[in-house]
């Protein structure tokens, strides 16, 4: 990595597990004279405002990923609803579903 050079994401979560894995990376292009850009996000670190947006963000995945982590555990890694994750169909109870309610 040198001067000039850009590190170019799709998702600012693809970059880092944690905040403090991206505020690290982040430093680190900084103190190497390289930018950053997230496609997704449309965060440029060379900003004020965009710094803060990366923070922001940074934080905002870091959560997603704990809280997916909190519910597959909280199911032991089970579906929620049961369903084993190779069935591509979901078969609906007669009766059960909403959509079932509109339509009889």
């Amino acid at each position: 990595m040198r001067a000039g050079d850009t590190v170019i994401v799709w998702k600012l979560d693809r970059l880092g597990r944690s905040l403090n894995d991206l505020i690290e990376t982040l430093t680190l292009l900084k103190d190497r004279g390289a930018d950053f850009i997230s496609l997704t996000e449309k965060i440029d670190t060379t900003t004020p405002g965009g710094k803060l947006i990366f923070h922001l963000m940074g934080a905002l995945a870091e959560f997603e990923r704990d809280l997916i982590r909190m519910l597959v555990l909280s199911y032991n890694g089970q579906p929620v609803m049961g369903s084993p994750w190779w069935v591509d169909t979901l078969n609906v109870a007669p009766g059960e579903s909403y959509l079932s309610a509109l339509t009889e």
